[in-house]
């Protein structure tokens, strides 16, 4: 219509690093794990893969592993780092620092009940998905009307990763852990007319090691 001028906002969400829980297997959650080497590598690697995208903003969990990897990657495209703790990965309380085994040892029903229904189920100290779906669809609407016509990065977690691009094409949350996100890889959303939009999924061609498809949110 005359008059009126559509907008989109463009952002290209970026999996932390690497750390040394990833590589155990261990749940993390709020918990501050540094990267490891592994973990320096990727990011650097990703900043290669995005000096040229001609980005004009980047945003980061304001947890360590995704902070380090943002600044690292604002080495390569000049842009600094804002933090938003809505970013987070999701509170996982008392399983925090534990493997799935060691989990479904001390508390087999929960962990039952929150891979079978996932919207509803919390973890002992921990959120529910619905909880951190809102807190990270409102931070990724409030970035598109702060950057309209622009393009950026956000540096956060797999599990909130995944659970945006499942909300986005309107799966059933149980269903996320068929969406593989990789450390250091790259998934593009765009919000055009008020609509997210899933441009591309796990993108992990900058990085040397085969993507590892692991669906659970350690």
């Amino acid at each position: 219509m005359e008059g009126l001028s559509a907008t989109s906002t463009t952002l290209f969400l970026v999996r932390h690093g690497e750390t040394a829980f990833n590589h155990q297997g261990r749940y993390q959650g709020h918990q501050d794990i540094p990267l490891n080497d592994t973990g320096r590598l990727q990011a650097r690697l990703v900043g290669e893969k995005l000096k040229d995208a001609r980005c004009d903003f980047l945003w980061s969990s304001d947890l360590g592993r995704a902070r380090e990897t943002a600044q690292i990657i604002g080495q390569f495209t000049g842009l600094e780092v804002h933090e938003d703790p809505r970013l987070r990965e999701i509170a996982f309380g008392q399983w925090e620092g534990l493997t799935p085994r060691e989990i479904g040892e001390t508390w087999p029903e929960e962990l039952a009940k929150w891979r079978r229904e996932p919207e509803t189920a919390r973890v002992p100290g921990g959120e529910t998905l619905l909880e951190v779906v809102r807190r990270v669809m409102d931070c990724l609407n409030e970035l598109a009307s702060l950057h309209p016509n622009q393009r950026g990065i956000v540096v956060l977690h797999g599990g909130p990763i995944r659970l945006i691009a499942a909300t986005i094409l309107g799966l059933d949350l149980q269903n996320r852990y068929l969406i593989p996100i990789d450390n250091g890889a790259i998934t593009t959303i765009k919000k055009a007319e008020e609509r997210w939009l899933l441009l591309g999924m796990n993108d992990h061609c900058h990085l040397p090691a085969p993507p590892e498809g692991v669906g659970y949110e350690v």
